[in-house]
């Protein structure tokens, strides 16, 4: 008997990336509705402003691209529009 390998999706691997991060202040957002998306939502990471180049990154290098960001006021959110929430 072999066990069934699972695939992470994108909203998942966003998450993790996040949870990794916790203690820079990174948080998984995992419903967010940005602009322009008319009430679909998506996954995205609310993180201190100096650390958006980190999270493009970092999700990058999970191969997701395509980013957002939006201003939270003393925080931003990086978000994937193409990417559908879990």
């Amino acid at each position: 008997m072999t066990a069934a390998k699972t695939r992470k999706t994108d909203a998942a691997k966003i998450a993790t990336i996040a949870a990794r991060h916790e203690a820079d202040g990174w948080q998984s957002y995992p419903a967010y509705s940005g602009r322009c998306m008319f009430g679909d939502t998506c996954p995205g990471i609310v993180c201190p402003g100096y650390d958006v180049q980190k999270v493009e990154a970092a999700v990058r290098r999970a191969g997701i691209r395509n980013p957002s960001v939006d201003n939270m006021g003393c925080e931003m959110v990086v978000y994937w529009p193409n990417v559908k929430a879990d």
